[in-house]
């Protein structure tokens, strides 16, 4: 529960970033995405995210993103997958 943490950008080696189910509430920061440029998959669906993902900040060796973008709170126009 509760936001995403930009701290999670500090962590510059990840490839996979699951955080799917978690209740998790607000805006995903421009800066995690922006930071971790190793990031290959990424899973935000399942939890109650607003606001848009910043496709022009996104690492460009990422292959997966899925998030909720079909919910009236949640844009992602670079999302690989998109959920209800």
């Amino acid at each position: 529960t509760g936001q995403i943490p930009s701290q999670l950008g500090d962590l510059h080696r990840i490839e996979t970033l699951y955080l799917q189910n978690n209740m998790l509430q607000g805006e995903i920061p421009d800066s995690l995405l922006g930071k971790l440029t190793r990031l290959e998959h990424a899973q935000f669906q399942g939890n109650q995210l607003t606001g848009s993902i910043n496709c022009d900040v996104k690492p460009i060796s990422l292959v997966e993103l899925s998030a909720d973008c079909f919910t009236h709170d949640m844009s992602c126009e670079c999302c690989t997958k998109c959920y209800t």
